[in-house]
């Protein structure tokens, strides 16, 4: 018999129930572990454009990553919301201890690049890493519900490299695919490196 495929709300749920048992000593040395494995990705190696994320509390942290990939000569990115268009917009970032601030139409405590800021042809990316409450290991990702990485990442196309970061506790035997869900082409965790077809 098939095993049982949950619904979003309740994937939604025991993804946040696991994150909240993750101690956060475990939490930071899965982030490293999760920052090397990240190094050793080929693609990504190649990669001269990407974009990161500022993690939340409950998510892996690409920073160090993301600061050995600017010291090497990379285009590093962070995400801007587009809270109108319920998309965002890659911008590149020198300095993101100075750059990011508090985004004052965020429902928690999210970062954002500062307003002045310019933001980058999305076209240009060769590689997002993308945050989510919880994979499966065909590629699905299931966000917080708002669907903007999932408009952000379908309008990409297919050469830019999508990398789902999470820890193992968020990875799942099966989740609910729509439509209009964006797949990740990676998982990344800090026992696994998994491509997908």
């Amino acid at each position: 018999m098939p095993a049982h495929t949950p619904s979003k709300p309740e994937a939604r749920a025991a993804a946040r129930a696991a994150l909240a048992r993750l101690v956060p000593a475990e939490a930071r040395a899965a982030s490293a572990a999760i920052a090397d494995r990240l190094d050793a990705l080929p693609r990504l190696a190649l990669a001269r454009v990407v974009m990161v994320f500022d993690a939340m509390a409950s998510e892996p942290d690409p920073a160090p990553w993301a600061a050995r990939r600017r010291a090497a000569g990379v285009v590093t990115c962070y995400p801007r919301t587009l809270w109108a268009q319920r998309s965002i917009a890659p911008v590149p970032l020198s300095d993101p201890p100075r750059q990011l601030l508090p985004d004052p139409l965020a429902p928690g405590p999210v970062r954002a690049p500062a307003a002045d800021l310019p933001s980058l042809d999305p076209t240009l990316l060769d590689a997002v890493l993308v945050p989510g409450l919880a994979f499966d290991l065909t590629g699905t990702r299931l966000g917080r519900g708002g669907g903007f990485y999932d408009r952000f990442l379908a309008a990409l196309g297919p050469r830019t490299l999508r990398v789902g970061l999470a820890f193992e506790c968020q990875v799942v035997g099966a989740l609910p695919r729509l439509p209009h869900d964006a797949p990740v082409h990676a998982l990344i965790t800090e026992s696994r490196a998994r491509a997908f077809p």
